[in-house]
């Protein structure tokens, strides 16, 4: 049964970026607040139409125990992506991962790796259900890999809809008692 709080995925397709990254915001401030992480750890500028160097939230030094897996520990670096981004070709991989026209590996997305840290990549317009295991990480990971091989074991996640409305809930959930 929906209720005024029942997010559905027609409802993450319209979010334009503004929308997508304030939603983002109020998970990892709930999340935050759920683990008892300082908010001062979690970075999310609105700003953002400017260059971002490929993340647009970071959450530093974070020591986690327990939590729904929103906020890792140490840093997590999120690239958040709306509309029809279909992560399963080549070059919106390419566009994630690089600078433009290049190899290079755009600079946050190179420091949040180099670091340890776990990007995160939360896809608002797509659900897609993967053929393998693992099959789209594998693709951030041979791009990766071809830069340089100490990349083979990053630390990548990709949120799709439904577990965007997942967290949601259980955000939402845990904020009322």
């Amino acid at each position: 049964m929906d209720t005024i709080l029942t997010v559905k995925k027609d409802d993450l397709n319209r979010l334009n970026p503004q929308e997508a990254v304030e939603f983002i915001s109020q998970l990892l401030w709930a999340e935050a607040t759920s683990i008892g992480l300082g908010i001062n750890k979690i970075n999310i500028p609105s700003e953002i139409y400017v260059p971002d160097s490929g993340i647009d939230a970071v959450v530093t030094d974070a020591q986690v125990v327990g939590g729904q897996g929103i906020i890792k520990p140490g840093l997590t670096c999120y690239q958040i992506k709306t509309g029809d981004f279909n992560i399963s070709q080549k070059n919106y991989i390419k566009e994630i991962l690089f600078q433009k026209d290049t190899t290079m590996l755009k600079p946050k997305v190179k420091s949040c790796l180099d670091k340890n840290g776990t990007l995160v990549i939360v896809l608002f317009g797509w659900d897609k259900p993967e053929r393998r295991d693992d099959g789209l990480k594998n693709k951030f990971q041979e791009a990766l890999i071809k830069i340089d091989d100490k990349y083979r074991t990053a630390n990548i996640e990709i949120w799709r809809q439904n577990q965007i409305i997942g967290s949601y809930y259980f955000d939402n959930v845990t904020l009322e008692f």
